[in-house]
């Protein structure tokens, strides 16, 4: 550049002319060194030096390469972390399966099992239920108007090798579970089997089957199963058609004594001898406790009554209920020859009609009084008949009641009505004696006696030398009051 002052050449970076001192106005136009000859680029006045120094540029590019470092980290780290969630969220989504889709379609009688074992029971582990050796299956035992379903096989009608199976591959598609499978999830005792009718079944009756969870999620570590109920309806067919008997329709249930401290038992009705309509057979009375039945002049069968020992028949009160059982060896022999059906081998009763305890304001009135005076003739002059006696006629009815009702006694009331007769000694001496019947456990229906000296009374009879001793000494005076009627 050239000075204006004195045309002396300064160079670009000075402020002012090295020749003259004035102040260096910086221009645009290029100018040729006078001590190099080459041309000097304008200056606008900045300092700008002809080459960058290297070591800026270098730092550029190390920032540049490390920034593109830490974004593919990052990127790396978000990637690894959203894979980890995914996964995680998988694992944790519940594992759903219907167990309705796995009952079966197959129906099945006792026809159709007889190839098979007879199972009325079946072992399987806390677990996992097994088919039976005929496969998954809903049977209906029994004959028609009669047919009836054992719950406890009703497990027997889903499909538990398929159930497992599936159950098993969907346990195993959750990471770090492949060595998993249904037993650490699985347990009988959540599931639930129920139908809407288990006997008295028919042909062309429709049940319907229930498979429910009573919890319907189960929870391993990470893995939750989750189980849906299922139904399924079937259509009844092919009961064998045969006549049915109802054993119990010839037996009657009797119930004796007060409310609270009944008894009860059982008679085969005496007069039971008919003829089994569609059959060839009859059934008839053999005693108290046994029905026969017969084919022309054969017994071909037995059937035996006893109360189930599950039932109490002392200590009885109104509305408690009495199981009586049926038995027979013969019920197969009955089917095959004579398609005859023993239909139930078990009845329940329910206890009614028990009375209570008279107490000490109880008033027995003059017709009740008198049924138990005939009775008592009879009963005396029966007593008597090898005896040398006279004159008897009635002398006077005691009643007896305990006197602390909470008191424990085997008789709570006692009625005594006293007969007087002469006896005549051989000599031709006549004397005075008295005999006594003893009605034990009389009951009040209403406030009023329910007479049946048969059934419901006990009776005895006494004689002595007086009515004190014939009725006082026969019990404690400490715990009866004596009334005389």
């Amino acid at each position: 550049m050239i000075c204006k002052n004195c045309g002396a050449f300064v160079n670009d970076d000075d402020l002012f002319c090295i020749n003259c001192g004035t102040r260096v106005e910086q221009t645009n136009e290029a100018v040729v060194n006078p001590d190099s000859g080459q041309m000097v680029p304008p200056n606008d006045g900045i300092y700008k030096p002809q080459n960058p120094p290297k070591q800026q540029n270098n730092n550029k590019k190390i920032f540049l390469i490390l920034g593109i470092v830490f974004g593919v980290i990052i990127l790396v780290v978000g990637l690894i972390i959203g894979l980890k969630v995914h996964s995680v969220n998988k694992l944790k989504e519940p594992i759903n399966i219907n167990i309705g889709d796995y009952i079966t379609d197959t129906y099945m009688t006792d026809d159709d099992i007889d190839e098979y074992y007879d199972e009325t029971e079946y072992d399987y582990n806390e677990y996992s239920y097994e088919n039976y050796e005929y496969g998954s299956a809903f049977v209906v035992h029994g004959f028609d108007g009669n047919g009836f379903i054992i719950e406890e096989e009703l497990f027997n009608a889903v499909d538990w090798e398929k159930f497992y199976n599936d159950l098993d591959a969907m346990i195993k598609q959750k990471k770090g579970y492949q060595n998993y499978d249904h037993e650490d999830f699985f347990r009988n005792d959540n599931i639930s089997f129920s139908v809407d009718k288990t006997d008295g079944i028919s042909n062309s009756d429709k049940i319907t089957l229930t498979v429910s969870s009573s919890n319907s999620e189960f929870k391993y570590k990470d893995v939750t199963v989750s189980i849906s109920s299922g139904t399924k309806s079937y259509d009844v067919s092919s009961l064998k058609e045969v006549t049915s008997l109802d054993p119990f329709k010839y037996v009657t249930v009797y119930a004796r004594g007060a409310n609270g401290y009944g008894t009860t038992y059982f008679k085969v009705n005496e007069d039971t001898n008919e003829s089994i309509e569609g059959t060839k057979v009859k059934v008839k009375y053999e005693s108290d406790d046994q029905l026969t039945i017969w084919e022309g002049d054969y017994i071909v069968a037995k059937l035996d009554f006893d109360f189930d020992s599950s039932s109490a028949t002392y200590d009885l009160s109104n509305g408690d209920y009495v199981s009586l059982n049926c038995y027979t060896d013969d019920a197969d022999s009955l089917i095959d020859k004579y398609d005859l059906y023993i239909a139930k081998n078990e009845n329940t009763y329910t206890i009614s009609g028990l009375g209570e305890y008279i107490n000490k304001d109880f008033k027995m009135s003059e017709e009740d009084l008198k049924k138990f005076r005939k009775d008592a003739y009879t009963r005396v002059t029966t007593h008597l008949n090898s005896e040398d006696y006279s004159d008897v006629s009635f002398s006077c009815a005691y009643l007896a009641d305990v006197k602390d009702t909470t008191t424990s006694s085997d008789v709570y009331n006692i009625l005594y009505v006293v007969y007087s007769y002469n006896y005549t000694y051989w000599s031709g001496e006549t004397e005075k004696r008295y005999a006594c019947v003893e009605y034990h456990d009389l009951i009040s229906y209403d406030g009023k006696i329910s007479y049946s000296a048969d059934s419901y009374y006990y009776d005895d009879e006494y004689s002595g030398d007086s009515v004190e001793e014939l009725v006082t000494n026969s019990y404690d005076a400490n715990l009866y009051n004596f009334r005389k009627l």
